[in-house]
């Protein structure tokens, strides 16, 4: 399956579209980190509360210290598939916000 990661870096916060070939805005998520909890806080905008993404834009916060915006447009994702999309995400945000 053909993945597209579309990445959007705004002051203090990341944008980050995942999607396959249809395109659109079905699932949105947002995580910001909190000085209360050393887990970042997430909301559901659109679809799933408690899908991969809600949990994936929660690492995604947490491991960069950023609010994350987090789309992931993949119907049924699962297992593998979905360990390939957080790695590849992390990768991503590692090579754009740490440089060597």
């Amino acid at each position: 399956q053909v993945l597209h990661f579309h990445l959007m870096q705004l002051d203090g916060q990341i944008f980050l579209w995942i999607g396959g070939e249809k395109l659109g805005l079905d699932d949105l998520h947002v995580a910001t980190p909190t000085r209360f909890d050393p887990l970042p806080c997430v909301a559901s905008l659109r679809g799933e509360v408690d899908g991969n993404a809600s949990s994936l834009s929660q690492k995604l916060s947490r491991r960069f210290g950023l609010m994350v915006f987090l789309s992931l447009n993949v119907p049924d994702i699962e297992g593998e598939m979905m360990l390939a999309v957080q790695k590849e995400s992390t990768r991503i945000l590692k090579d754009l916000l740490e440089p060597a």
